[in-house]
């Protein structure tokens, strides 16, 4: 499996000069936390890998990108490669798309969603629990890039979906 988290992280440590007991203080994690990233034993939490890849100056859409193929089985990842390659196409066709976030009021916008013929399976799933608006209020702009980034990789599991968007939320208030 694919290490490009662990290895952006030893960079950019290696780039400040800093040891892994100095990165892991700025970040309030431990040494030995921040040498099992870099080795991938372990990949940080979604809002430390957010942190640490909006420092290292990665763009949102690497760093999900990034966290989303290290988190893909084997399996999954010619899927993910062929959609890497071909992202200026699908880019092209999200320019002439409307989109999403024209929506303002939560109930238009998840009538919207619900009434959209490309999305299927688990995210069209995830998109009609009531349970999933009340409690993470998206917005047409979240939506928008989690239909875009997310679900033309594979078909993922509602947490993975529901990680995704803290994620993109994260990233979205980081570039306020």
């Amino acid at each position: 499996m694919d290490n490009r988290i662990g290895k952006t992280i030893e960079r950019y440590r290696k780039s400040l000069a800093k040891t892994q007991d100095q990165l892991g203080a700025m970040y309030s994690v431990t040494g030995p936390a921040i040498f099992k990233f870099e080795k991938g034993y372990v990949k940080p939490s979604l809002e430390l890998w957010m942190k640490i890849a909006y420092d290292a100056g990665l763009t949102p859409r690497k760093a999900l990108l990034c966290w989303i193929k290290d988190k893909l089985p084997e399996q999954y990842l010619d899927i993910f490669e062929s959609i890497e390659t071909s992202g200026e196409k699908v880019e092209a066709a999200e320019e002439e798309r409307q989109g999403y976030s024209q929506y303002e009021d939560r109930d238009a916008l998840r009538k919207a969603v619900l009434c959209d013929p490309s999305l299927a399976g688990t995210l069209i799933e995830l998109f009609r629990d009531d349970e999933f608006w009340s409690l993470y209020k998206p917005t047409g702009v979240e939506i928008d890039h989690l239909v875009r980034f997310c679900a033309p990789l594979a078909e993922g599991a509602a947490d993975m979906y529901r990680d995704a968007l803290r994620l993109i939320r994260r990233f979205l208030e980081l570039g306020k």
